[in-house]
């Protein structure tokens, strides 16, 4: 004797056209806090690797900024694009960073030569070599560094805050 099976109704999740009926679903109170707390959480850690993107946008768009600052720029930054061109952008249409300006070949010369010569007078060579400190290599610093550096050059720290390279000083 062979069963008949009931024709299989598609699930809610199937994309079926066809309005189906109401459902009733009873579950626990436990299984229900579970599932509300879970959602609490996906919702935590959603927000939390939002802010994270964030963060690694605006470093990598070259922006040394406090929290009020970056509060104020993603709140007048439009759109997904989080790209260091887009960021950088939006903070100098803000006046929260300074526009960097494209040097003709003739002010790279006169920069080149003015460095060389100050290289020349100082007698001083960098352990890296440049005439200027970026901020992404202050960002490596150990702290101890920083906190030296901030003792005997409290002229440069204002720059280097805003995100700009500051001539490096003799001995650094």
């Amino acid at each position: 004797m062979a069963e008949e099976q009931a024709p299989r109704q598609p699930s809610d999740d199937e994309g079926d056209d066809e309005e189906q009926p109401e459902r009733r679903v009873s579950m626990k109170r436990r299984d229900i806090k579970a599932l509300e707390d879970k959602a609490h959480r996906a919702d935590a850690a959603e927000k939390e690797a939002t802010t994270l993107k964030r963060k690694v946008a605006i470093l990598e768009a070259g922006l040394t900024l406090n929290a009020k600052q970056q509060q104020f720029l993603f709140a007048a930054h439009e759109g997904d694009d989080l790209s260091p061109t887009a960021l950088r952008a939006t903070a100098v249409e803000l006046g929260i960073a300074v526009a960097e300006s494209p040097e003709s070949p003739d002010t790279q010369a006169a920069r080149a030569s003015s460095d060389s010569i100050d290289k020349a007078v100082d007698g001083s060579s960098s352990s890296s070599g440049k005439a200027v400190i970026p901020p992404s290599e202050v960002r490596e610093w150990p702290a101890d560094k920083i906190m030296r550096f901030r003792r005997e050059h409290p002229e440069l720290i204002e720059s280097m805050k805003r995100g700009q390279p500051v001539k490096r000083p003799v001995g650094w």
